[in-house]
């Protein structure tokens, strides 16, 4: 059945301007850890990328994964070249080929492999960036574990990804002056031995940049001043307490704010690969745009809040099946606004409520119940409508009730498939009865009146 959100009576508030970043998620290790080693080239000035690794702890029964980008890798096990069965993977990253190898293949590989951005292959692109793109620009490289730019395991059977690594890399890049590998402090010059005892996913940042370090945080390239350094970090700080005060749950790395320009001045988002959050954009679309006229602009700024819930919804618990963009974004959106709430005010949180709002009135929604694919979930399903749902559930249950959903949520194992099962049995197994739920089912998720509900609820 389809949901519409009915249209306020009274007059709208002004218009709050939010930008919607889209994030990704990180996808954490299941079940083995691999270990990544070896030695990786980078020109800035030439645009290339070589790359001569070796994987140890191949997981059984697992495929690679790799940006197409980079053609005809010479893949070696026990010193012998190995042939492959290529495969296109485009369920899972538009740009990556799928390896399969041999049967019993043990141990360890070795894989070397390069790119070289030519202007035919920067026209193809277009004016266009985003987290998964291989981006040169004027003065820099960045790649993420979305770009695929390090071999990635896949599980064909179950789909699971292992994206994040150990590792012990040898960095060079002779035209750049720093270098920075997620999951490591970022280190001056043009040669850096980088490792992380921390399995994390690799997000490669190289080029002519300057960083810092202000109370345990890493601030990568960073275009304000020290005191506005300073006033970033103790936002950050303050977001982290409260999730930790409610979730029962601290973060468990000390954070890197990184900030790049983007290969397009026309885009500009944030992203988090744990524990990095990522900042892209030209000028004030990007980390300067969170002040204005020298104070904290706190509508800008509160999009961190969205990145920091990462750790918990995207990091911690990883979901995947229908509800993925639900729960993944959704959830996360959610969190953003309590914390936001609880830092900047009602006046704030209720400004964000009439933003939802006005952006999801009389447009029709899926009910949660009905999504049978996570490509049925819209920007505005996941970034507008799942927070007004899940805000008008909290009014119903109390704010308790939710934190204590939320603590159900995150103790999922990875294997958990996110489907509306799972969903009506998290908030079960959190202590709510059948009763309740069956509530709040009619009422704001499956019945024949919840849009109805969900905005007389939010909006009394």
């Amino acid at each position: 059945m389809i949901t519409q959100i009915n249209p306020m009576e009274n007059k709208i508030m002004g218009i709050l301007s939010i930008i919607i970043w889209i994030s990704f998620p990180v996808i954490d290790l299941y079940g083995q850890t691999p270990h990544l080693s070896g030695k990786i080239e980078i020109s800035v000035k030439h645009r290339t990328l070589s790359c001569n690794l070796n994987y140890d702890h191949i997981p059984e029964g697992y495929e690679l994964l790799l940006n197409q980008a980079f053609k005809n890798p010479n893949i070696k096990a026990n010193d012998i070249s190995i042939r492959t069965n290529k495969k296109n993977n485009s369920e899972n990253y538009v740009d990556a080929v799928q390896y399969e190898l041999p049967p019993n293949t043990r141990g360890s590989i070795n894989l070397v492999y390069e790119y070289r951005e030519t202007r035919a292959k920067r026209d193809k692109i277009g004016p266009y960036d985003w987290k998964g793109n291989l981006a040169f620009n004027h003065n820099s490289i960045r790649a993420s574990e979305q770009t695929v730019w390090y071999p990635i395991w896949y599980n064909p059977t179950d789909g699971v990804q292992l994206t994040d690594v150990k590792y012990d890399l040898e960095i060079s890049c002779n035209d750049c002056s720093s270098i920075f590998l997620n999951g490591s402090l970022p280190q001056g010059g043009q040669y850096g031995t980088l490792s992380s005892d921390k399995a994390v996913p690799l997000l490669l940042f190289a080029g002519n940049f300057d960083f810092d370090i202000q109370r345990g945080i890493a601030l990568v390239n960073s275009p304000l001043k020290e005191e506005q350094d300073i006033a970033v970090i103790d936002y950050l700080e303050r977001v982290k307490a409260f999730y930790a005060s409610k979730i029962h749950m601290s973060i468990g790395h000390d954070l890197t704010i990184m900030s790049s320009e983007p290969t397009s001045a026309d885009n500009a988002w944030l992203f988090a690969t744990y524990p990095t959050i990522a900042i892209i954009g030209t000028d004030h679309q990007g980390m300067k745009g969170f002040f204005k006229e020298g104070n904290l602009d706190e509508v800008r700024i509160s999009s961190l809040a969205h990145e920091v819930a990462h750790y918990y919804i995207g990091n911690v618990f990883q979901p995947r099946g229908p509800l993925f963009w639900v729960l993944l974004e959704g959830v996360t959106e959610y969190l953003s606004l309590q914390a936001n709430r609880h830092i900047f005010g009602d006046a704030f949180y209720d400004a964000f409520l009439e933003k939802y709002k006005e952006q999801v009135q009389g447009l029709p929604f899926l009910h949660l119940s009905d999504i049978g694919h996570q490509d049925e979930v819209s920007s505005l399903y996941r970034y507008a409508y799942v927070p007004l749902l899940l805000t008008a559930i909290e009014k119903e249950i109390g704010n308790d009730s939710m934190w204590l959903w939320i603590q159900q949520l995150i103790s999922y194992k990875d294997t958990e498939y996110s489907d509306y099962a799972f969903f009506k049995k998290s908030f079960i197994q959190s202590g709510l009865t059948e009763n309740t739920f069956t509530d709040l089912e009619t009422k704001f998720i499956n019945g024949p009146k919840t849009g109805y509900h969900i905005h007389n609820t939010v909006f009394p």
